[in-house]
């Protein structure tokens, strides 16, 4: 996958996560999904 070659380099806490069954429209089509993990990032 090639974000999880590039972006480590970009940040310090850098996580790339793999949403199965979403396209390009992944807020849309998994809410919940980002939620979780936004929450994580900015608790």
């Amino acid at each position: 996958m090639l974000l999880r070659a590039v972006l480590p380099d970009k940040g310090t806490e850098v996580e790339v996560v793999q949403v199965p069954g979403s396209g390009h429209h992944i807020p849309e089509e998994q809410p919940e999904i980002v939620v979780e993990h936004l929450t994580r990032l900015f608790a």
